[in-house]
């Protein structure tokens, strides 16, 4: 989740380029390497789900399905954000325009928290020890092999 947030803060930067056209050089020079460090911690990550996905050792069919789908995704953007920016209600409007912006990148943002959030790993980090711990010293029981994944990423804020 924190590579959304730093790619939606390059968004904000790319998209106050039409306020302040003097700037235009910074602000896309902003946004590009904010966008950059966000794909920087997202890679690392998706290897990780990945490598979730992977059960029998295929981890390199998994990350090129992923990358295939990824690519198709952002292409069907590019074009619904062409078709957008080709209506003029939203081209001519500048509030109207943030206002789409705004609202598709909310939307983003739900599905990838509703993504991340159903996935369970059998591993055990600092985050879920944490978890564990602190249901030991409060109930006295740590749940079952089993529902300890589960159990950890229902407890577990992803956004820290």
């Amino acid at each position: 989740m924190y590579a959304d947030f730093i790619g939606s803060a390059g968004s904000i930067f790319d998209l106050c380029t039409p306020i302040y056209p003097s700037y235009f050089l910074p602000l896309a020079s902003l946004g590009n390497l904010a966008k950059a460090v966000a794909r920087g911690l997202k890679d690392p990550s998706f290897r990780v789900i990945q490598n979730h996905f992977a059960i029998a050792g295929n981890l390199g069919d998994v990350a090129a399905k992923e990358e295939v789908w990824e690519v198709a995704a952002e292409l069907l953007g590019l074009s619904l954000g062409i078709l957008a920016l080709d209506t003029p209600g939203i081209s001519k409007s500048y509030p109207t325009l943030a206002l789409t912006w705004l609202s598709v990148r909310i939307l983003h943002l739900w599905f990838r928290y509703q993504s991340l959030s159903v996935l369970q790993f059998n591993t055990i980090n600092l985050k879920r020890a944490r978890i564990l711990v602190n249901s030991h010293v409060l109930h006295c029981t740590v749940p079952r092999k089993s529902r300890n994944s589960f159990i950890c990423t229902r407890r577990k804020n992803i956004f820290l």
